[in-house]
């Protein structure tokens, strides 16, 4: 699918990202979709990405339209601010996501997952439906990518039971 907004390159970026491996984060995030991420080869235009703020202020993410540079991410590193702290916990027990921890999913990322559910009517209310679509891929899918890694780690199909009872396969 390409996803476009009424900036100018955004629907080729995404076009040509589309075709790229994905990358999931820690908690499940698709960064490959994100509007915030710019490591490369996912680099954002200033547009772009003062697009973005004025989308995160709208939705709720942030209080303010924060700077380009407030708003852009180049990926989970431990000494970025999480509120669950799902970087530093990965790295502590040497993993990649959440998804190949013995003990997901624990009570900080089913949080998490709730939490992230919470924004979803607001970004349905304030989003195009190109951006919304954009937005669920890149964070509203969260449970079902690390359910879809901990199914290749663990070779048993990996969806939780409440995702099965969501019909989220």
């Amino acid at each position: 699918m390409i996803i476009g907004v009424d900036i100018k390159g955004w629907t080729k970026l995404v076009a040509e990202k589309s075709l790229q491996k994905r990358i999931i984060a820690v908690c499940g995030n698709d960064c490959s979709a994100c509007p915030r991420y710019v490591a490369h080869p996912f680099e954002k235009t200033e547009e772009e990405l003062h697009h973005t703020a004025n989308l995160w202020m709208r939705i709720g993410y942030r209080n303010r339209v924060v700077t380009i540079h407030e708003i852009s991410c180049s990926g989970c590193k431990p000494e970025n601010w999480c509120r669950y702290h799902v970087v530093s916990c990965c790295e502590e027990r040497g993993i990649k996501t959440c998804a190949e921890c013995a003990e997901y999913p624990c009570e900080n990322i089913k949080e998490c997952f709730e939490v992230t559910r919470s924004f979803e009517p607001k970004c349905r209310e304030a989003c195009t439906e190109d951006e919304y679509e954009r937005l669920k891929k890149a964070f509203l899918e969260k449970e079902k990518n690390l359910s879809e890694i901990r199914g290749d780690f663990l070779g048993d199909g990996g969806y939780s039971e409440d995702v099965k009872e969501k019909g989220e396969e």
